[in-house]
């Protein structure tokens, strides 16, 4: 047993050290052996996939560099593909939408409502009106509890009057 170097790191006690490269080829360390010839390479992304690999003449790979991502990658990525106020990878959009901003004002109701720009339009704002006791035509002093207020309605309900009605139904009489 013996000591092979590679790359400035040397494995003690072996006679063999098998190296796989990039490409797939299996090659063969010995002691008093060629030393590997490894190469640094930069690369820079794309949107495609692509394989880092060794040029001829080189054992393998040490030190492979990637580039940051900028707009460089996509030559669509410019400020008029995109949309005003917003920026993508660095580039700061001045793209207007292309349909007109509509504003719409909706009244609240006990059912849900769906609200949808018209046709040609975008939304730029919904303002929803404050609920009010026009909600429900039920929403009135007389079948509100004295003292409580609800949605700005404060009860007056006569509590002899709904006392009485609950002993005339119990009795099954007319009041």
């Amino acid at each position: 047993m013996s000591d092979i170097k590679i790359n400035d790191i040397t494995y003690s006690g072996v006679d063999t050290i098998l190296v796989k490269t990039p490409t797939g080829e299996t090659v063969e360390f010995t002691e008093g052996g060629k030393e590997p010839v490894l190469q640094e390479k930069t690369a820079t992304p794309t949107t495609s996939t692509f394989d880092v690999l060794p040029d001829e003449g080189y054992d393998g790979l040490n030190k492979v560099t990637v580039s940051a991502v900028d707009s460089s990658i996509d030559s669509n990525i410019t400020p008029a593909n995109i949309r005003l106020g917003v920026t993508v990878l660095g580039v700061e959009g001045n793209l207007e939408p292309d349909k007109p901003n509509q504003t719409k004002s909706v009244t609240p109701t006990t059912s849900y409502q769906a609200v949808r720009a018209d046709t040609g339009y975008e939304l730029e704002l919904v303002a929803v009106h404050a609920v009010t006791s026009s909600i429900d035509s039920n929403i009135i002093p007389e079948n509100i509890k004295p003292g409580v207020t609800i949605l700005g309605v404060t009860g007056n309900m006569d509590v002899s009057d709904v006392a009485s009605q609950i002993i005339a139904t119990a009795l099954n009489t007319e009041v």
